[in-house]
């Protein structure tokens, strides 16, 4: 009986010896806790702009027209469903000078590439991205 009495003091103490190392928060960071620039994909961090958003690469090409959006130093193209094939990226600025990309790759769901502009700060007219239809997915395209 006097076992049984010792076995249940130790449990309930051990019990409450326990309780206070619980933490009552998670031990890793989430939105909510952690800093905002730590969570934030690089194109935030570098103020990008939306220039196309979720666009099907179940099309050979897709056309962004952006006459007046502005100057632009670099695209990024993301894939944000799907793992899209981007074959080239075509870059048209307003001067009649093209600049294109080959990029020949497949990209992961929330992985990119970013394309820098020839020459600096540019006005672009339009962008040109040519995909491979057979492998579906869907991707955006970012200018900072």
């Amino acid at each position: 009986m006097k076992r049984i009495g010792l076995l249940l003091a130790v449990a309930l103490g051990g019990g409450f010896g326990c309780e206070a190392s619980v933490q009552s928060r998670p031990a890793y960071a989430t939105y909510q806790t952690a800093p905002a620039h730590q969570h934030q994909p690089a194109r935030f961090a570098e103020r990008w702009v939306t220039l196309g958003d979720r666009l099907s690469a179940d099309d050979h090409r897709q056309f962004i027209n952006l006459l007046g959006r502005g100057e632009f130093r670099a695209i990024r193209v993301e894939a944000v469903r799907g793992a899209p094939v981007i074959n080239q990226v075509a870059i048209e600025f307003s001067d009649g000078q093209t600049q294109v990309v080959k990029m020949n790759s497949r990209i992961p769901p929330g992985a990119g590439q970013t394309i820098d502009l020839n020459g600096g700060a540019r006005q672009i007219n339009r962008i040109i991205v040519y995909s491979e239809p057979g492998y579906g997915g869907a991707y955006s395209v970012f200018g900072t």
